[in-house]
């Protein structure tokens, strides 16, 4: 099946005179779509089309978020109806959200714009900047847009209407049937990747567009989640939230510093601009954050990368400035002289410098880890040293009686056979326990630092991670007290103390019921 979102604003499919009153112009291009799909025979082409497929009884946004969850491409119906619809930006930016939590870094391929009314490029969220659109109207070059011509309401056009539909029609029987070709295989290949952290992509001047989006392109590539997400319009009035909630879910953040205006433009205009205004906001609620424990799950200092670069040319190659002082430029956009913190680094090299000091950074962040959640009939992997083997068959009796399935790699073999069998259990499993008797500490680190540090669970099982649990079982001992707390972060979420309890199924269920992994 090929699934279609077809996104629109209400006003955009009002009753129109001389149809049915149900017939407005989404309604008709849905209907007409559909027939024309069927006499091409391009397959099984579902269309989720709100008006048709949410029920009076049913939560809206929910059912809005299972469609565009599901759907191959998004069909936009842009109007500046479309345009000042907060449902429809919304629709947007959660189909590219989806699809890059699919691993495609290219939502933009899998848009395509009916317009039905003009809308400026350079007034489009950026998803929908520079693409090609079925216009369904005419407005020649010079005219005013109240002097458009929509070839739905104008029975003149109706051959320009039709010939559009089916070119419209012929692109989306090539997709399904482009879709259809693939093997299944390919559509499971490609799990939902593991995050390995946050990192806040400050919004930028539009000559440094092109750099943003390559360092956009480039991190969330390497698996790290980028916010704000590239078509989020900041100076909405709901952009000073969203930039200060995404900060506080960075690890760090990267602010691109283009060209700073002439204080005669400022006059000019009354005032910065507001990209200007953006990038200091930007810049300032950034170095508020505090030097560590910052972000979601983040440990260490939070940090901000700033490039400006001493050079900087147009697209023709000639050059705003060649010798730019980095940090005057800072000053400049931070609105004043303000004491740079130590882990901040300012740089005025070429971009591909600059790039190569943000992945030397990026390597520093420590994969967050999102537990999987644990529940009845879950898979439960055991690691154990063997001289804790008189502990394993009580533990193994508590986890069946809390409704789980127990899994107990092989601790007999070469050492390749037991890695290999304990590689397979993890694949499989829904959590796993580091079972921690009698033996010398050593021996049990070096159980979770092999098998369950992120770096190693992300490439044998790069969906959801599992939830990572160390048993203290017993007897009590100082360094089991010590390791209670202070975890090793990277790779235990949970620590269970059955030390002086063994074996407690309620403190056991406890840990399995751990949503929020404390850092």
């Amino acid at each position: 099946m090929f699934e279609i979102f077809v996104s629109y604003a209400r006003l955009d499919n009002a009753p129109t005179p001389g149809f049915d009153k149900e017939d407005g112009f989404v309604t008709l291009l849905w209907e007409r779509l559909r027939q024309q799909l069927d006499e091409m025979n391009a397959g099984d082409v579902k269309f989720w089309f709100d008006k048709n497929d949410i029920k009076k009884s049913e939560q809206f946004d929910d059912k809005i978020d299972l469609g565009l969850k599901a759907a191959d491409l998004l069909l936009v119906v842009l109007s500046p109806n479309w345009m000042k619809s907060e449902n429809c930006q919304k629709e947007l930016s959660q189909f590219a959200e989806h699809r890059r939590r699919e691993g495609d870094m290219k939502p933009k391929e899998r848009i395509v714009v009916v317009s039905k009314r003009f809308v400026a490029d350079e007034k489009r969220p950026a998803l929908l900047q520079l693409q090609d659109s079925y216009r369904f109207y005419q407005l020649d070059k010079g005219q005013p847009e109240e002097a458009q011509l929509e070839y739905f309401r104008v029975a003149k056009f109706a051959s320009n209407y039709m010939d559009l539909l089916n070119e419209l029609a012929r692109d989306i029987a090539e997709r399904a049937h482009a879709k259809r070709q693939r093997p299944a295989s390919a559509e499971a290949a490609t799990p939902a990747k593991v995050s390995r952290g946050t990192v806040y992509l400050a919004k930028t001047t539009g000559d440094l567009q092109p750099v943003y989006n390559r360092l956009y392109d480039e991190i969330s590539g390497s698996n790290y989640e980028v916010v704000p997400a590239r078509e989020t319009d900041l100076n909405d009035e709901n952009g000073e939230a969203i930039m200060r909630s995404a900060l506080d879910r960075s690890k760090m953040s990267i602010h691109l510093l283009g060209r700073y205006p002439e204080q005669s433009v400022i006059a000019e205009r009354g005032g910065l601009p507001k990209v200007i205004s953006l990038i200091r906001q930007q810049l300032n609620e950034a170095v508020k954050r505090p030097a560590s424990g910052n972000g979601a799950g983040a440990s260490g200092d939070f940090k901000r990368l700033i490039w400006a670069p001493k050079v900087l040319e147009d697209s023709d190659g000639i050059p705003y400035f060649s010798n730019r002082e980095p940090n005057e430029a800072l000053r400049l956009f931070q609105g004043g002289d303000a004491p740079l913190p130590p882990q901040d680094i300012v740089d005025g090299s070429e971009a591909s410098s600059f790039s190569d000091i943000v992945k030397q950074e990026l390597s520093k962040v420590r994969v967050i880890h999102q537990a999987a959640a644990v529940g009845k009939g879950d898979k439960v992997c055991i690691l154990n040293a063997n001289e804790d083997a008189p502990y394993l068959s009580e533990l193994i009796d508590a986890l069946q009686a809390l409704n789980l399935d127990p899994r107990v790699p092989t601790q007999t073999g070469t050492a390749q056979e037991i890695t290999s069998s304990t590689k397979k259990e993890l694949q499989k499993c829904d959590a796993v326990i580091v079972l921690w008797g009698q033996v010398h500490e050593g021996r049990v680190e070096k159980k979770w630092s092999q098998y369950l540090n992120p770096e190693y669970l992300s490439r044998v099982r790069p969906q959801e991670l599992p939830l990572r649990v160390l048993v203290l079982g017993p007897e009590p001992r100082l360094d089991k007290s010590i390791r209670k707390k202070a975890r090793p972060k990277d790779e235990i979420d949970v620590v269970t103390d059955l030390t002086a309890d063994w074996i407690s199924l309620d403190r056991l269920r406890e840990a399995f019921e751990a949503r929020e992994i404390a850092e």
